[in-house]
């Protein structure tokens, strides 16, 4: 995995950022990348431990992404059958979710 710790510490400078429109992909955009890559290829234990980390320290800013962040680490929790932990995150989501402004029709 030598490359993926090259990846991150590459990563761990502060992003410039180009656009107010879009976030800077930084290391928490990594973990999760590396994270869905690791779901792909069923290393669920590995994808769990990459979200738990980019979780704690996302940005409350990016709702949106730390969402589909959790909605991964559902499945990868189901996937372990850490079924109450599962649960709780999906009641989380849930209500994150709720929280958010309705798109314009």
């Amino acid at each position: 995995m030598s490359a993926l710790e090259d990846a991150e510490r590459a990563l761990s400078e502060e992003p410039v950022v180009a656009s107010k429109r879009l976030s800077p992909f930084d290391g928490t955009s990594f973990a999760i990348e590396a994270a869905r890559c690791f779901l792909s290829i069923g290393n669920l234990t590995e994808a769990h431990r990459r979200l738990e980390n980019a979780l704690t320290r996302h940005s409350a800013e990016r709702v949106r992404s730390g969402l589909l962040a959790q909605l991964m680490l559902v499945t990868a929790l189901l996937g372990r059958g850490l079924l109450d932990e599962a649960c709780v995150v999906t009641h989380q989501v849930s209500e994150r979710a709720a929280g958010l402004p309705q798109p314009r029709s």
